[in-house]
């Protein structure tokens, strides 16, 4: 359905009618969905099917990408053609990253690393990023409530656009980022786990700012340029301490402290 809907929204003129902005940037997630996103799910899904717990890890990061990526197309745009087929993907990766959650078994994962000094220094990065994205939200919006002035984001987004990045982010993506942080703090059976598919979604998820800044600023839209190299960095900032704690860790149970 990914697959359709990707396709269907770079390929069908006229299937986005929101502004200039919305639709260059929606364009831009369906072509990091196409090119990134289906490609690592199936890799992802092969190597779950060959038993791999760092197969799981990644099938269950990128169901999150896809649950989380398509709420903008849901709860944002105006009606389109594909409205319902983004619902049913919402939808259908919501259940199922519940229902992977439930099947996995964190007590197949033994770190590789003696010391506690890298799911510590881990769960201190998932913090700093719980307390920049709140405090720049808040003074945005404190901003707003005291001047009339209206939140803005790295890109030229519509009022609604910016809206909902806020309320996904303060309502998803920072209380995840507290429970893993404070998970691999006390060295938890699931803090692994939940840390790495954080980090994987989020890594893959700022190429999806990538993806809108490219097709925004190749139509023309000011204000894009320095969203680019931003985009970049933020993947890499991203990827290195999801792939340290993908890759630290071995198939072998081992016994854990909860």
């Amino acid at each position: 359905m990914v697959l359709v809907a990707a396709v269907a929204g770079l390929t069908v003129d006229g299937i986005y009618v929101d502004c200039e902005n919305a639709k260059e940037a929606l364009r831009g997630n369906d072509m990091v969905n196409l090119v990134v996103g289906i490609p690592i799910m199936v890799i992802a899904l092969w190597m779950t099917a060959r038993g791999s717990t760092r197969g799981h890890l990644l099938w269950l990061a990128m169901t999150m990408y896809v649950m989380y990526g398509y709420a903008y197309y849901v709860f944002g745009p105006t009606f389109n053609s594909l409205f319902l087929l983004h619902v049913a993907i919402f939808s259908l990766s919501t259940v199922a990253l519940g229902f992977g959650l439930g099947a996995f078994d964190p007590t197949n994962l033994r770190p590789r690393w003696e010391s506690s000094v890298l799911p510590r220094a881990v769960a201190i990065f998932l913090i700093l990023i719980v307390v920049t994205l709140i405090g720049s939200y808040a003074y945005e919006t404190i901003r707003y409530s005291t001047g009339g002035e209206l939140p803005t984001d790295v890109l030229p987004f519509e009022e609604w656009r910016v809206h909902l990045g806020y309320a996904l982010d303060l309502s998803i993506i920072a209380p995840a980022s507290i429970i893993a942080a404070v998970l691999l703090w006390k060295n938890s059976t699931w803090g692994y786990p939940i840390a790495a598919i954080l980090l994987i979604f989020l890594a893959v998820f700022q190429l999806n700012f990538l993806g809108s800044a490219l097709f925004m600023d190749a139509a023309g839209i000011e204000g894009v340029e320095q969203a680019i190299p931003q985009a970049i960095a933020s993947t890499v900032v991203f990827a290195i301490p999801a792939v340290l704690l993908t890759w630290g860790v071995s198939r072998p149970p081992a016994t854990f402290t909860s």
